[in-house]
């Protein structure tokens, strides 16, 4: 047989050289190259090919922890049922501040089984302090739990974490102050735009709402959430002028702007009022030039700033004005500062977005969270909110849901474990674990079935097939273990590295294997790591975590091993860890007593709707980017898909989701090939470990129960990520 170092999903070889974390070189053993994987000439990799044949089950000897059904609460109204911390880094608040609006984003799909559809019921409060934050819900999609929410706090204090408890669960709304209260009494206006037909409403409550006029395009995507989009046509919204919106020794005005391009008439308009004030971006350079008119004055013209911006994207610019003094900030720097007109008057003027009144001409680009103060905010203010509106998860990191009513400790509790037979939760990070029962199953593949993998229809290579062996064996798997009912998640991860400040791999490295669509290659990547596997979408907290090493995800499990045992919810002889080859082919198999190519049978087409697989979803929306040979579906991901995103019909008989495709889970194993099927040649001076289960782009031969694959254990790629096992101590991985 071939040595088996390099291993292509268009079934060719090359060598790669991979600078490990200490310098040191590792040969990949999952490359791309040649075959095209998308209808624009494209190529394509996948995990070849692995596993160790380790039969020997693992056993444990977990001691039993009776089950206990969550307390319920009889007071009225209803408590909350569920909890997450957030944490807002002090190392993101560039000063003091007061009654400060920090911006709290959720994604997570257990948000939205246990709270109302309309996010009423849920609530704020200080760590230690029972009294409700003012909150103002945004927006929420029920479908994915994602939520927007802006939290009044009433003091920020820089390189101090403050810590706030979000709470859910109730039938009922969520008591507490008025949304409007977030914005204190100097915000006149403020502008989300985040709705997609109708007036733009102004949250602060002084009905300040604004009104589309000509051509716009609500509900474009924008910074924060949605955002008005304009087509440089003309197109504008009008707020009606109103006392409370006039301006006359002091004010900020902020919001996001992006260009699109350039306009017939040469100018971008962000914002202005008639004969009051005026801003704007001119030229193919974007420079940016701002005036502002003392009462019954001629204009004075803020010294230009040339190269201000470029298009296509966000930038958050706010103008402070406090007389005399005219500061322009960038992304929450200081850019210029020039003293002007003494006072100015908006009085009896309407106030436009996206078009200065009597140009004619409008915006070509996008605008988002637009606000107006009658005081100049600080540069700690602006550039705070910068930090928190460019990078909300990061500002406020919300931690996994916990139930508070279930106590997992208690000295009754101390030295036992889950209960044989029963699942078993850490409900800090959301992790639900169900029990595999002992059995035995016929591990490995038929010749027949071989013959389908390397068929047109299932595409694989004959040559990585043979490490399967020539016939299925049974195993037995002597004692039971329980096992991740999904993939780790992003947010699960980050509740890790938030405990522990650890490292990956990629960011040690300083890469990771990844992606280009628009090349259509698949390559080391400078600065992508798990925070931004170089996905098209944003980082969602439900995705499998990527760009993880075999490294890294023994890190969590020994992490949470000393965790779980401290708090006295784990045996002596109990650990968390990577599931063995054995313990995952029969988890996977999902207690079927007879092999079969797949968890729910032998039928290719019955994998719509149940696995995440190469199909034909675009990579952006309007584009012809897709998989090449895609299957003959969409399920409205290009990459990863958020764990569990097919309920029940995507679940084997275990309830085990996403063991086939989305990301391949690595395995405690070294990598060995079965007898018979030694790689001559091989290189040992690295260690290889065991992969399972495909990932997003696999071919279907690649998708079976008993397919196997592997790469060295500091290799970290974009399609790798792992599954939790809880089984007995293993020694010497």
């Amino acid at each position: 047989m071939p040595p088996n170092l390099e291993r292509a999903r268009d079934w060719q070889r090359t060598s790669n050289a991979e600078a490990g974390p200490q310098g040191g070189l590792l040969r990949h053993a999952s490359l791309d190259l040649a075959r095209s994987c998308f209808d624009v000439q494209s190529s394509a990799f996948d995990v070849r090919r692995s596993l160790s044949w380790v039969a020997g089950a693992v056993g444990l000897l977990l001691l039993a922890l009776p089950s206990q059904a969550p307390a319920q609460g009889n007071a009225r109204p209803v408590a909350p049922r569920y909890e997450r911390t957030v944490t807002i880094q002090g190392a993101q608040v560039a000063g003091p501040l007061k009654d400060f609006p920090v911006l709290v984003t959720v994604s997570d799909p257990t948000l939205s089984r246990h709270c109302r559809n309309d996010a009423a019921d849920v609530a704020f409060r200080r760590a230690g302090d029972d009294t409700a934050l003012p909150r103002e819900i945004e927006a929420f999609d029920p479908s994915r739990g994602e939520l927007r929410a802006w939290v009044r706090i009433p003091a920020l204090e820089p390189q101090q974490d403050a810590e706030l408890l979000m709470s859910y669960g109730a039938p009922e709304p969520a008591p507490g102050p008025s949304p409007r209260e977030v914005w204190d009494a100097q915000h006149l206006l403020v502008l989300h735009l985040n709705e997609d037909s109708g007036a733009f409403r102004d949250a602060t409550g002084r009905q300040n709402d604004a009104t589309p006029a000509g051509s716009i395009k609500p509900g474009d995507k924008g910074k924060v959430g949605l955002a008005l989009g304009l087509d440089g046509n003309g197109g504008h919204v009008v707020v009606k002028s109103a006392a409370s919106l006039m301006l006359t020794e002091a004010y900020t005005i902020s919001g996001w702007f992006r260009l699109n391009g350039k306009t017939e008439s040469g100018e971008n308009p962000f914002f202005g009022c008639d004969k009051a004030l005026a801003a704007r971006c001119v030229g193919t350079t974007c420079d940016f030039d701002f005036r502002q008119w003392p009462a019954g004055g001629a204009a004075w013209e803020f010294p230009a700033q040339k190269s201000f911006m470029t298009w296509f994207s966000w930038y958050h610019i706010a103008i402070t004005f406090q007389r005399p003094r005219l500061t322009l900030y960038r992304n929450g720097e200081i850019v210029a500062s020039a003293d002007g007109p003494d006072t100015i008057a908006t009085a009896g003027r309407d106030l436009w977005l996206g078009a200065l009144e009597g140009s004619g001409g409008g915006l070509n680009g996008a605008i988002d969270e637009f606000t107006v103060s009658d005081t100049a905010r600080s540069l700690a203010w602006i550039r705070t909110s910068y930090n928190n509106q460019n990078a909300p998860a990061t500002f406020a990191a919300v931690g996994p849901e916990r139930d508070p009513a279930a106590k997992r400790a208690t000295d009754s509790q101390k030295g036992r474990g889950p209960s044989l037979g029963k699942p078993w939760d850490v409900p800090e990070l959301n992790l639900h674990l169900i029990w595999i029962p002992a059995g035995a199953f016929p591990m490995g593949s038929t010749q027949r079935e071989r013959d389908w993998a390397v068929s047109l229809q299932g595409k694989a290579n004959p040559e990585l097939l043979k490490d399967e062996g020539e016939k299925p064996r049974l195993t037995p798997v002597n004692t039971g273990f329980w096992l991740g009912q999904t993939e780790v998640t992003v947010l699960q991860w980050r509740y890790f590295i938030d405990a522990t400040r650890y490292k990956t791999d990629a960011e040690t490295r300083g890469n990771a294997r990844c992606h280009r669509p628009i090349r259509a290659v698949w390559e080391w990547i400078p600065d992508k790591n798990w925070r931004d596997p170089h996905f098209q979408d944003t980082q969602r907290e439900d995705f499998p975590v990527s760009c993880i090493s075999w490294n890294d995800a023994n890190a969590f499990c020994d992490w949470l091993t000393q965790r779980e045992r401290a708090a006295g919810c784990l045996p002596n002889k109990g650990q968390y860890r990577l599931p063995t080859e054995v313990e995952w082919e029969f988890a996977c198999r999902g207690g079927a007593k007879k092999g079969s190519l797949f968890w729910w049978g032998d039928s290719w087409a019955d994998a719509q709707g149940r696995a995440n697989v190469a199909d034909q979803h675009p990579f952006k929306p309007d584009t012809r980017i897709r998989w090449a040979d895609a299957q003959p579906w969409d399920d409205g991901w290009f990459y990863v898909a958020p764990v569990d995103s097919y309920g029940p019909k995507g679940r084997n008989g275990f309830g085990l989701s996403d063991m086939l495709g989305n990301a391949w889970e690595w395995c405690y194993d070294v990598y060995t090939p079965p007898p018979g099927a030694a790689e001559e040649g091989a290189d040992t001076t690295l260690t290889r470990r065991a992969l399972r289960g495909g990932s997003f782009c696999s071919d279907p031969g690649y998708l079976r129960c008993a397919d196997r694959g592997w790469l060295f254990e500091a290799s970290a790629t974009c399609y790798t990520g792992f599954r939790l096992c809880l089984g007995v101590t293993i020694n010497n991985p």
